[in-house]
């Protein structure tokens, strides 16, 4: 790949932060979405906190990241693939535009990174030891390669070197060592002729991997998962050849700029195949299946080029139940009239659909099995409730539909199976909630970031069924009274309050009369402390627990985690644990996930302690500066096998 200069840079940088609208919400240095971002907080942040407040996006805010691109450490690049990843799959803000930017960004750290040489020599040493460790104590056809879920492996081995290491464990089951930008078809050969055995394979985000690789990969005829993309070079005729894997149950296909109509169609003959995601295709417009398929059931052509004719052949998907056509450019009110015939249906994704109208529930209202329909952020208005007020819909996602108000959300009260709803980001109001609550069984109500919502407001659910789970993430409401009314909700399970700045050790108090709560997020709730983590360790039912940014939180709080007797989950990323606080969650033994990310005074001699954590099955410890590859390899040498599955992160080792 050819180099960027700093001027190439930026003129692909403003080529697509040109196209992002400005929607009406400021984010320059002076709003308040850019507090607290100082030059010591990396990139990932502030793509954090755009994905958080989804309407922000504009030319001030892509200028900040051009303006403060430099500041950047490279240690953090792992963070943004991360975000990449995670925003392939998203569709409601605009993701399309930041995986393109990000995509720009990370290029511009990988060729900037002079000292990757070391790390490589370092890294390399650090796995080859691990993989060992893992083959003496269990039997070579258990194992499971890690590279891609490592960032000191995706970005300190060069593709070669991932390869080698692959090759040498010839029963290997699965392989990721996605982003390695320089892959060639003759690695990806080498590693498809010895891995003969591999059943999941992910390969994603190539520049230089051509048909040859899939033709490759077709080879592998125990297969059953396969992720691929992010290859400009592939075109139709590589597709076809994954029509060779007949044992494959999962293919997932995305950002395939050559892919159309003919390359997808032989998909359709294998017979095992029950999940496929075809997305960011924008050449995909139209499916050709020909004869009637009996085992496909799940389907996503997430932003294709799909358009009205397009759909007219899934009826031939005889047992197709899920279907997901969010941010479809193309799909109109016409469009969804040729799902009328698939008779099997039962949920339909939707989301950001923009030529959608009301007319479109005229239609939906007639398919006779739907239970779960997502339309977040679309321009649907109250007509559109009303049409499918009769409906059976045990699920509902209206998240983002500004065209809502009080008397559309009046006609969920009629939705009588209703138990999921997400209304973040709309209007809802007292009254209209009061309606919902008091006709329906709903059990999962999320209130994020809606700007009427109040105590009266929360005072005004009725509960028919009692509510298990009530995310109020982002609002900022929050009094003694709010938690008076929380705690009359005797039978939740999961409480949601992140990012309520509001919240502090008094209320954490008031959440001790929910005897059943199982898991509480608090991430960003800075006026809690000790007393109130204190407090939290009465709650005996918790198993999981996030205190992600609580950074008034010392080790003091941790040791009273430790008690409760249920714990599997605990975030504590962002936080000022030091090794006591490591020393004091080694009596944590039931603990199966933690994350310690970001967490700067942590140390190797605080891993010592998490050894004794037996079915730890998630370890965390990315960009951790004082962890070491000393600390590293202890961990490899003393935690079980399913604690080095593709959960266990580690940071980039430091030079």
């Amino acid at each position: 790949m050819e180099l960027l200069t700093e001027r190439a840079f930026s003129e692909k940088l403003h080529e697509f932060t040109s196209q992002s609208p400005n929607n009406g919400y400021r984010f320059d240095e002076e709003s308040s979405l850019m507090r607290g971002f100082t030059r010591a907080n990396p990139l990932s942040n502030l793509f954090q906190t755009f994905a958080e407040n989804p309407r922000s996006t504009n030319q001030a805010m892509c200028n900040w990241i051009l303006k403060h691109l430099n500041l950047l450490k490279l240690h953090h690049l792992s963070d943004l693939i991360k975000l990449r990843e995670q925003w392939e799959r998203q569709i409601e803000y605009k993701s399309a535009l930041f995986v393109k930017l990000l995509t720009i960004i990370i290029t511009k750290f990988q060729t900037d990174g002079k000292d990757f040489e070391e790390k490589l020599e370092l890294s390399s040493d650090f796995f080859s030891e691990s993989a060992k460790i893992k083959t003496k104590e269990y039997h070579a056809s258990q194992i499971e390669f890690i590279l891609a879920n490592d960032p000191v492996a995706r970005f300190g081995f060069s593709p070669q070197r991932c390869v080698e290491l692959a090759m040498r464990y010839k029963d290997l089951l699965s392989v990721n060592i996605s982003v390695c930008s320089y892959l060639k078809d003759i690695e990806c050969q080498k590693l498809t002729k010895i891995c003969t055995s591999l059943e999941s394979l992910t390969l994603s985000h190539y520049e230089t991997l051509q048909d040859k690789s899939l033709e490759n990969i077709s080879e592998l005829h125990h297969l059953r998962y396969l992720r691929f993309g992010g290859c400009p070079e592939i075109t139709n005729l590589g597709i076809k050849e994954l029509s060779r894997l007949q044992n494959l149950e999962t293919l997932e296909l995305h950002h395939l700029d050559n892919v159309d109509d003919q390359g997808i169609k032989p998909l359709f003959s294998i017979p095992s195949l029950s999940d496929l995601s075809l997305e960011c295709l924008p050449k995909l417009e139209r499916l050709d299946i020909d004869s009637e398929n009996n085992h496909l059931i799940k389907l996503s052509l997430l932003n294709t080029g799909m358009h009205g004719a397009g759909l007219k052949k899934l009826v031939n998907l005889t047992k197709l139940k899920n279907l997901s056509l969010a941010a479809s450019k193309k799909i109109s009110d016409e469009s969804i009239t040729d799902l009328l015939p698939i008779k099997t249906l039962e949920t339909l994704d939707l989301t950001n659909c923009p030529k959608l109208t009301d007319a479109a529930s005229i239609v939906l209202s007639q398919l006779p099995n739907l239970t779960g329909l997502k339309l977040g952020w679309s321009k649907i208005s109250d007509d559109f409730l009303k049409n499918i007020s009769q409906m059976k819909l045990k699920h509902l996602n209206i998240k983002g539909c500004e065209n809502i108000e009080s008397k559309g959300f009046s006609y969920l009260r009629h939705l009588h199976n209703l138990i999921s709803l997400d209304l973040q980001w709309t209007n809802v109001d007292k009254q209209a909630l009061q309606e919902i609550t008091l006709e329906n069984e709903i059990k999962h109500l999320q209130l994020d970031n809606c700007p009427k919502i109040d105590n009266d407001t929360l005072r005004s659910i009725k509960h028919k069924e009692p509510l298990e789970y009530l995310s109020l993430t982002g609002n900022s409401f929050f009094d003694e009274d709010t938690f008076e009314i929380i705690m009359e909700m005797k039978q939740l399970k999961q409480l949601l309050l992140a990012d309520c700045a509001k919240i502090d050790d008094a209320g954490i108090q008031k959440l001790t009369a929910l005897k059943h709560l199982q898991a509480i997020n608090l991430q960003g709730c800075n006026e809690i402390t000790d007393a109130g983590i204190k407090t939290l360790s009465e709650m005996t039912a918790l198993r999981s627990i996030d205190l992600t940014y609580c950074t008034k939180i010392t080790d003091e709080g941790i040791r009273h985690l430790t008690k409760l007797p249920h714990l599997k989950t605990l975030k504590l990323n962002w936080t000022r644990i030091t090794d006591k606080g490591l020393m004091y969650l080694g009596e944590a033994v039931h603990l199966n996930a933690l994350d310690l990310s970001y967490c700067e005074n942590i140390t190797d001699t605080g891993l010592i302690h998490l050894g004794n954590l037996a079915f730890l099955e998630s370890l965390n410890i990315m960009n951790c500066p004082q962890i070491t590859i000393a600390g590293k390899k202890y961990l490899f040498s003393v935690l079980t096998l399913e604690s080095l599955q593709r959960n266990f992160v580690f940071s980039p080792l430091q030079t």
